[in-house]
């Protein structure tokens, strides 16, 4: 006989029950036009069904309909996001958001979940693909997919899962796209003087990500020791605008050794930083962040590439690039300068050094080849023995 574990009051709360089966039921009542209902879902876990609950309870807070035995996939995507919210990191749940938005509802929102067939998410993929969008984006679409029809079969609202039945898109790996040592140079004069001058030269010297760069606070840097310190990140929480998380892995939590040329500029960042507080007076808002906008605040992501990056490049005469390829270029400096691998992953806050090293693979072939050579001349070859 099942054991209840949690219990609630009915017309709008609901109850935990753990069956013999090992799995456990989320019960929850509603009263709709005066008739009270009952409906349950069954998971695997006990954590997995507290957050179910709250999720329905707050559904049903809101004045929206229940997820019944034959959902729209709109309702039911709608649903599964809000149970994800503590269980993924929000910049995640945000991508989430954003695929199922603009993807997902306008093409299949409407059929319920049970009619939802493998030809349908090959139609999505093809019409994706005709439309331009890349190989990545549809990949990712389809790991959202998967992930929500798993809890879809776990909720008793399908057999099987339609996304196992269809190939997932494959990625394509492009080439990197990385500055050279001039594109670099000439980028960093024409940003000299710039008020973000030492967002990109530790961009380009650290290799820091965005989000890394964009949470930085003075606290985090020893000027006098020329070090810093990466301990968190600034990311777009779910209905909850910008707010600083951890970064993306516990590695990525890391101190990292200045150049004196990002010194130099973390210098004169101080300084102008120190202005644009007093010239702000009663509408500063301390947040001691490094790189803000002029009040204080944290800088909208999107304005550091409209505002700032891409002029900066137009103005360089460098083609377009992705902001995160700053941190590719500082990578490949690194290697190329002969620097270890192992510390470049260090760096960089990569959780291993096989993600580094399968990343600049192109830099690390000629490193082996200058090793090579290297012992050669240490040790001499048959061939200049033979010509000896």
């Amino acid at each position: 006989m099942p054991r209840k574990q949690q219990s609630h009051r009915p017309n709008g709360e609901g109850s935990i029950y753990a069956r013999s089966d090992g799995r456990f039921e989320v019960k929850i009542a509603s009263t709709s036009m005066e008739k009270l209902s009952r409906k349950s879902y069954y998971v695997k876990t006990q954590a997995e069904a507290s957050r179910l609950l709250r999720s329905l309870l707050l559904r049903q807070e809101q004045g929206k309909e229940l997820i019944t035995s034959t959902p729209t996939m709109a309702t039911f995507l709608d649903q599964w996001l809000n149970s994800c919210t503590d269980t993924i990191k929000p910049s995640t749940w945000h991508t989430y958001a954003q695929y199922i938005r603009l993807y997902l509802v306008p093409t299949i929102g409407s059929l319920q979940v049970k009619d939802v067939r493998p030809a349908h998410l090959i139609g999505i993929y093809e019409a994706m693909r005709a439309t331009g969008k890349s190989a990545t984006t549809t990949h990712h679409l389809h790991a959202v997919l998967h992930k929500a029809f798993k809890s879809a079969v776990r909720w008793g609202l399908v057999d099987v899962n339609p996304a196992d039945l269809v190939d997932a898109p494959r990625v394509v790996h492009h080439e990197l796209e990385v500055l050279s040592p001039a594109d670099i140079r000439r980028f960093l004069e024409v940003a000299r003087g710039d008020r973000l001058e030492a967002l990109y030269v530790l961009a380009l010297t650290a290799g820091l990500r965005r989000g890394e760069l964009l949470a930085l606070k003075w606290q985090d840097v020893d000027l006098a020791a020329g070090s810093l310190s990466v301990n968190r990140t600034l990311l777009r929480v779910p209905r909850g605008g910008l707010q600083m998380g951890s970064p993306k892995t516990s590695s990525s939590k890391r101190t990292i050794i200045l150049t004196r040329l990002a010194i130099a500029a973390l210098q004169e960042r101080r300084r102008t930083y120190e202005a644009e507080c007093d010239l702000a007076a009663n509408f500063w808002h301390d947040n001691d962040l490094i790189f803000c906008n002029s009040i204080g605040n944290p800088i909208e992501p999107g304005n550091l590439l409209r505002r700032s990056f891409w002029p900066l490049l137009q103005q360089a005469n460098i083609a377009h690039i992705r902001f995160h390829d700053l941190r590719h270029s500082a990578a490949t400096m690194l290697m190329e300068q002969g620097i270890s691998p192992k510390v470049v992953s260090e760096i960089l806050g990569h959780s291993s050094i096989s993600i580094t090293l399968d990343l600049y693979s192109h830099v690390s072939k000629e490193m082996q080849q200058a090793a090579a050579a290297s012992i050669d001349s240490l040790l001499g070859s048959r061939e200049a023995e033979a010509q000896g």
